[in-house]
């Protein structure tokens, strides 16, 4: 294989990813907007606080890939900070970006989902430590 083929290859590669990428995109945004509290209100349903982590923890399995391994947890779990600590702790391994390898991961939807999650997940600990009363150790 001459360099230039190798190149084409590397270039249709990429982009076949970016389409693969788009692609889920559009079959898993409105799901995670919902999950995150961002999407709209489904009827019935009373809206979420958007974006708060005891939320996000404990309803994380209904937007995860399937084969996940994550465990639903309940609410009572979710009392003392050092607990939602431990369980963001644990989303945080399952969906870091590192732990999901873009290069060698061939399900695109798995990794459109993990890294939605890391980011939604990141944000609403950030929040979480900032709010009264919560004193992490």
């Amino acid at each position: 294989m001459t360099r230039t083929e190798e190149v084409k290859a590397f270039f249709n590669k990429e982009e076949r990813k970016r389409e693969e990428w788009q692609d889920s995109a559009v079959r898993h945004q409105t799901r995670i907007d919902q999950w995150v509290g961002g999407g709209k209100q489904v009827p019935g349903f009373m809206a979420p606080k958007k974006n708060h982590i005891k939320f996000l923890l404990c309803s994380l399995h209904t937007v995860l890939w399937e084969g996940n391994n994550w465990e639903v947890i309940g609410m009572d779990k979710m009392a003392d900070p050092n607990q939602v600590k431990k369980y963001y702790r644990k989303a945080m391994m399952m969906c870091h970006p590192d732990k999901i390898n873009t290069q060698t991961e061939t399900n695109a939807d798995k990794v459109f989902i993990a890294n939605r999650c890391f980011a939604a997940l990141n944000d609403a600990f950030n929040e979480f430590k900032n709010e009264p009363g919560v004193n992490l150790n």
